[in-house]
């Protein structure tokens, strides 16, 4: 029923604006008509203009019944936009180019010519009394009467054309208004001829009577002139005496005179107008003049401008019950977020923003959690305007967070509304919100780095020595921060399918959210594992004592075991992933994330894994001779569940290529990479057996072979599946192996092993283009055969 009431309210607010267009209309026909016959009656000049008038429309349109009293048998003809509203008039494709010149030659002629008008007018009086003001041309009295002269003047003008010249008489109306409004406020700061209780009471005169022509009459022109025009004239006669509290207060009187507009009419133009002058107005004035000592005047003014134009955006919704509009969001949270910013520069100003900062930040998140409620309870069709203005008392309740609390808490506060966020997004269908959520969402990993930094990297020696891995509340808040990022792509996921998961904005900012959540989660788990090795390698200090001094040293192997863990964890980490991911999930998002953090992994093992791995070999040999130095041989074996893990990753990264949900565009890539990756841990191998046997002379020699034999290996499966890039990766190695054998193996091997090696590397080279050939005469023959 709620979606019913919303639609029938704004049909009638349509139908509402339709009528007041068709009375509108019906006016201008009545003045148009008048116009005409009277220019019949003066001659030939006006039957000229009316014989170029009928030529004009004559091809397009119908005449009417004239409804005018004075000739009821003329026949006028009706301007194409009318007849068209009444359906008796179609506008063919040739006559359109005329219709439009004739409709911005009215534009100009009646509206915009008169607006320039009035607006020089009004600022020729202004410059020409700040004038008379400054060269004392006249005393203080005749000026201020002559300006009241030249305002009532101009609205008895104005009073004398309504009947004939509505659109021209607004003009002038709003404009003698606006005179109005700088006498008054002339009189009283320049030479204080009212007192403050007069002068408010003149001002509050002129702005009723601002308010009550704009209604009746149906014309925002007069409003702009005669309310927003009025804020530029202090500027323009200023002084530059510092009264800013008769400024605010000429300033509030002409918003209440907004407000009270904006309930009744939804003039948008008129409430931009009046919101971004009296922010622009107050932050300048802030900026440049604001002192300690009018702090109280200040914080005043600042409220009273923001509930203002909180009370003129929502009243008109309110009250009609209407619907809140996409277009209108963004004012509101600008209003939020402009009286907020001023306010944090204002207690900054005064060194109170400590003291004060985190209780305004939670009255103004009260306040919008008020008027949440009461739109639930006197306005509950209005929905957007609910989740609206709960998203703003969520949003100044996180910001109060950092002002009252600091560390991890923040973190886990600005997560947790990142996450309501997102919820309020798919749940509840606000889009918009997700504007919102991601913003959080990143400065809550921000400052989860923020935390990292405090708790794991500038702490003493002391708390590394006695803080317990995996059991301490930074590894515990840290682990419930990276949960909300779970949670949040949990929730996309059960979202997958809908226009708003379909986006590709969102889609891309998902990537993000994945691959930040997926880090967090490694660097926690890897700092803990960092921080376990590291507590045993300071508990293992002993001294060594010399003869005139000591000094103390550390068992090196906890230090090396330490870095070997850590990247042995980032490959079982993606291994665990690659396998929840094959078996459960089957999502693309995820499968998209670990490739990216296969391609930093891998390469980060490869390189400081393995040779962290090598100095734990080597000091279990060195331990055997230091009995401070104890190292274990389970200890020097860790480096075969390594490699056991390494390679069941890029098995299961393979199998992943080949599902649906792949992230790898080109497979040919990953097949090279897993080929150099597998070459790399029987280099490592090789060169550690033979370290380990003391066969350092052969090494090379031994290094090359497998180099060769490997590459042989890659033409054998590159010629056998009729894969061309295994093949020339194998042709990129022999020529790795040639190098070698140029720059390194000729100069340093002796004799014996030079031959050995230059025989075997030629000889699987011969083979290698043997078989190569073969392979191409074998299938240029079946391709023959099958031709014939």
């Amino acid at each position: 029923m709620s979606i019913e009431s919303d639609k029938i309210k704004s049909l009638e607010e349509r139908l509402l604006n339709l009528q007041i267009q068709h009375e509108r209309n019906n006016r201008e026909i009545r003045l148009l008509q008048s116009e005409i016959a009277k220019l019949k009656s003066e001659g030939t000049e006006a039957a000229a203009l009316e014989k170029r008038w009928t030529e004009a429309v004559k091809e397009d349109q119908k005449p009417v019944e004239s409804i005018s009293s004075k000739e009821p048998d003329t026949k006028a003809p009706v301007k194409p936009e009318k007849a068209r509203d009444a359906g008796q008039f179609k506008v063919p494709p040739k006559t359109k180019n005329r219709s439009l010149t004739w409709d911005l030659e009215k534009f100009i002629g009646e509206n915009l010519i008169n607006k320039i008008g009035i607006l020089l007018t009004v600022i020729g009086v202004v410059v020409g009394a700040k004038y008379a003001i400054d060269h004392e041309m006249i005393n203080p009295a005749t000026r201020i009467l002559l300006g009241y002269v030249t305002g009532f003047v101009l609205l008895g003008i104005s009073l004398k054309l309504k009947k004939n010249y509505l659109n021209f008489s607004s003009v002038l109306l709003g404009g003698s208004l606006a005179i109005l409004y700088f006498i008054s406020y002339a009189a009283y700061s320049f030479y204080a001829f009212y007192s403050l209780g007069l002068t408010s009471i003149l001002m509050f005169v002129v702005t009723v009577a601002a308010v009550f022509a704009a209604l009746h009459l149906n014309r925002s022109v007069i409003a702009h002139f005669g309310l927003v025009g009025a804020y530029a004239i202090p500027f323009l006669v200023s002084t530059e005496s510092g009264n800013y509290e008769v400024l605010f207060a000429y300033m509030a009187i002409i918003n209440l005179g907004i407000l009270f507009i904006s309930i009744r009419r939804n003039w948008q133009s008129l409430y931009y107008s009046a919101f971004v002058f009296t922010w622009l107005i107050f932050g300048v004035w802030a900026g440049m003049d604001y002192e300690n000592r009018s702090q109280n005047s200040a914080h005043l003014f600042l409220a009273l401008f923001f509930l203002i134009f909180v009370a003129a955006r929502l009243g008109y919704h309110l009250i009609k019950k209407l619907p809140l509009k996409e277009i209108d969001l963004p004012v509101l949270f600008s209003n939020n977020l402009v009286y907020y910013g001023l306010s944090y520069y204002l207690l900054q100003e005064t060194g109170q923003m400590d003291q004060y900062l985190g209780l305004f930040s939670f009255s103004l998140a009260l306040f919008n959690a008020l008027l949440c409620y009461a739109v639930y309870r006197w306005a509950p069709e209005n929905r957007n305007l609910y989740w609206v203005q709960m998203a703003l008392a969520i949003l100044f309740f996180s910001l109060a967070i950092p002002a009252q609390f600091d560390g991890n808490t923040i973190t886990l506060i600005w997560c947790l509304e990142a996450l309501i966020f997102f919820w309020l997004a798919l749940e509840k269908e606000l889009k918009s919100f997700l504007y919102f959520a991601y913003p959080l969402f990143l400065l809550g990993f921000f400052s989860l780095m923020s935390d990292w930094n405090e708790d794991y990297f500038q702490i003493s020696r002391e708390i590394k020595r006695s803080r317990s891995s995996f059991f301490n509340l930074p590894f515990l808040y840290s682990l419930i921060t990276v949960s909300f990022g779970y949670a949040i792509l949990w929730m996309q996921n059960r979202s997958r399918g809908t226009q708003l998961k379909a986006e590709d904005t969102t889609v891309g900012f998902d990537r993000i959210i994945a691959v930040i959540s997926l880090f967090s989660t490694w660097f926690i788990f890897r700092q803990e594992i960092h921080f376990y090795w590291h507590k045993l390698y300071l508990l293992s200090e002993y001294e060594i004592e010399m003869t005139n001094y000591s000094y103390e040293r550390y068992n090196r192997n906890y230090d090396y075991l330490g870095w070997a863990w850590e990247f042995l964890f980032g490959i079982l980490f993606l291994l665990v992933l690659q396998i929840v991911n094959q078996w459960r999930l089957h999502s693309k998002l995820l499968a998209n994330a670990l490739k990216y953090l296969n391609w930093l992994a891998i390469p980060a093992f490869l390189i400081a894994g393995i040779s962290s791995l090598a100095e734990i070999a080597d000091h279990y040999s060195m331990a055997l001779e230091d009995l401070h130095q104890k190292a274990s041989l389970s200890q020097m074996l860790l480096r075969y569940p390594a490699f056991l893990a390494l390679g069941l990753l890029l098995f299961f990264s393979w199998r992943s290529s080949q599902k649906s949900y792949s992230a790898y565009r080109n497979v040919k890539r990953l097949e090279i990479f897993i080929h150099i990756t597998v070459l790399w841990m029987l280099s490592a191998e090789l060169l550690h057996i033979f370290k380990l046997a003391h066969f350092d002379g052969y090494t090379q020699l031994l290094l090359s072979i497998l180099w060769a034999l490997y590459s042989f290996f890659l033409i054998a499966q590159g010629m056998s599946k009729n894969k061309k890039h295994l093949r020339i990766t194998a042709m990129v190695f022999f020529a790795l192996i040639l190098l070698k054998l140029i720059l390194w193996d000729l100069s340093s091997l002796s004799s014996l092993s030079k031959t050995l090696v230059l025989m075997v590397v030629g000889a699987l080279l011969l083979l290698s283009s043997f078989w190569y050939n073969r392979q191409k005469k074998d299938l240029q023959e079946g391709t023959d055969l099958e031709d014939n």
